[in-house]
Formats: structure tokens, C-alpha cells, sequence
């Protein structure tokens, strides 16, 4: 397979179906651990929502959508390329700026950042998945 850049991947397109379930939850018990202040917690789905955001490029190989058998991912994703790596790369972005945020121990960071991770989730799933069947 080839990503949505045309560099060789040996990634199966399935893993994006757990590494979007891996982010949903890890963004549901980070928003928890930011209401309770706890750090542990906060660091911990940091790390994984990092992690995931490294991963993302590697998970939309080029007519992997049939390949991945029932997804959500819109064709979309192959035929604009260009603006979809815009979309994954602002949740790269927001991710890195959300582990930096949190190594530093800056909580406002960490909120912010928070955020702006929430807003490049929806964009990219506005545009690019589709309903739920």
C-alpha cells in the first residue's frame, strides 16, 4: 500500500479503525482527568493521543477503503489528498503542542491545546467520515 503521500506503507488499513477507538477513548479519559486535575492521568492519554497522532499518516494507503472492509472514511480522503494531510496534520500538530504543554506542567497548555486537538478531530471527521450505519 501507498498513504495518502504516496510513500510505501506496510500499515494495515484495519489499525485505523483501533487507532481511531484508541483516540476516542483516550480524549474521553483525558477530558476526565482534566476536570479532576490529575496529572498522572493527564500524562498518561497525553502519551497515547501522541503516539496516535505519529501514527496517522501510515492508516489511509490509497484505495484502502475497500481494502479495510466496512469504515467511515469517505473517498474523499484519496481524492483530496492535499487538503486531507492538512486535516491529520493540525491533529499531529495539536497532539505535539498537547504533549509539550503537558511535559512542561502547564495546565492552561494542556487545556488549550485540549481544544484545539477537539477542533482538528471535528474538522477532519466533518469532512472526511461518514454517518454511522
Amino acid at each position: 500500500f501507498r498513504n495518502v503521500t504516496g510513500v510505501q506503507t506496510c500499515a494495515l488499513p484495519i489499525s485505523r479503525v483501533d487507532l481511531m477507538k484508541s483516540n476516542d477513548a483516550a480524549e474521553i479519559a483525558l477530558k476526565k482527568a482534566i476536570e479532576a486535575s490529575d496529572k498522572a492521568e493527564i500524562s498518561k492519554q497525553v502519551a497515547i493521543l501522541a503516539g496516535n497522532g505519529q501514527k496517522i499518516e501510515n492508516d489511509f494507503p490509497k484505495t484502502s477503503n475497500a481494502a479495510a472492509g466496512k469504515t467511515r472514511a469517505k473517498d474523499d480522503i484519496w481524492t483530496n489528498p492535499d487538503d486531507f494531510k492538512a486535516a491529520w496534520t493540525a491533529f499531529k500538530t495539536s497532539t505535539e503542542k498537547l504533549a509539550a504543554a503537558d511535559k512542561a506542567g502547564d495546565m492552561d497548555g494542556v487545556k488549550t491545546a485540549f481544544d484545539d486537538m477537539g477542533k482538528a478531530c471535528n474538522g477532519c471527521h466533518r469532512k472526511y467520515r461518514g454517518r454511522a450505519s
